[in-house]
Parts: structure tokens; sequence; C-alpha cells
């Protein structure tokens, strides 16, 4: 059970990482957007100013005030261009990040949710965690006694070794030397 509480959490926050990875890219891919349209609308902006001074001058009609109503004209299109292209931009950046903000909500519902499942006892799921990992502790520890055992990890054996034949030797000396605990 507790595997399955492990890999359902596991899978919430792939799903997670996934959806957050997802809402950057939405994000990313709004910011350039909204950027380029910023750009442009910048760009046809300040060339209309341009446009309407050089208008204004080459007309003749008008004199000095009206170089000066063509000029305040393009600036303030240009400046409304501008400002109506940030907002785009800032709408699109709290759109993103309200979406991110979902995404978690879900994951932490979805974790909730296996808690849920266990009659919603924290203190279950802990145990659950902790058996775990209590099993493999023990586990770990019999391995160890039990690979001490088979090697012969008593010391008094391991000072007092048999003599045995080592690669053809007999001597008592020779085979505590190439004793093999």
């Amino acid at each position: 059970m507790a595997d399955n509480i492990v890999k359902d959490v596991a899978d919430t926050a792939s799903d997670l990482v996934g959806s957050v990875t997802g809402t950057a890219g939405d994000l990313v891919g709004g910011v350039s957007g909204t950027v380029g349209d910023l750009v442009d609308s910048t760009v046809d902006n300040a060339t209309g100013a341009i446009g309407g001074v050089v208008d204004a001058v080459t007309s003749g009609s008008g004199g000095l005030w009206g170089v000066i109503s063509g000029v305040a004209g393009s600036v303030g299109g240009l400046l409304s261009g501008v400002a109506g292209s940030l907002l785009g931009l800032v709408g699109d950046v709290a759109g993103t990040v309200g979406d991110l903000a979902g995404n978690v909500t879900d994951f932490v519902s979805g974790v909730l949710d296996k808690i849920s499942d266990l009659g919603g006892d924290v203190g279950k799921v802990v145990d659950h965690v902790t058996d775990g990992v209590t099993d493999g502790a023990t586990d770990a520890t019999d391995a160890l006694i039990s690979a001490l055992e088979h090697t012969g990890g008593d010391v008094a054996a391991a000072a007092t070794p048999a003599a045995v034949e080592v690669n053809g030797v007999t001597d008592a000396a020779d085979a505590a030397v190439h004793h093999a605990a």
C-alpha cells in the first residue's frame, strides 16, 4: 500500500512538473509574442510619427502650430501603442502565473486525496513510510550479519586460522598469511 501511495504521489508530482513546464513554455511564448507585438507597434507608431512631422513640414499649411500638432498627435499615438502592448504583456504574465498556482493547488489536492484514501489519517501515511524505511534498514542489517557470519566474522577464528593448504603450501605460517576470514 505504501508503494501505491509513493507511486501516486510521484505520478502527481510528475504531472505537476509537466504542467509547470508547459505553463512556463506558454509564458515564454506569450511574452515573446507580446514583446514582438510591442516592437512592431512601436516601430509602426514611430514611423507614423515621423511621417506626420514630415507631412506637416512639407505641406507648409499650418506653419509651426501645424508641426507641433502633428508631432503631438504622433507622439500620443506612439505612447498609446506602447501602453497597449505593455498591458497585454502584463495580462499574459498574470494569466500564466494564475495557471501555475492552479497546478500547485492540484498537486496538493492530489496528495491530500491519497491521505484521505487511507482514512484521512496522516499518521497512517507516516507509518507506511517509516515501516518501509525500517524494513529496508532491517534487511540491510540482516544481510551484513549474514555476510560476516559467512566469511567467518568471528574475531577469535580469524586470529587463529587453521593450517590449510594454500597454493600447495601446508605451512601454518603461510596459511595464516593467506587465510581469508
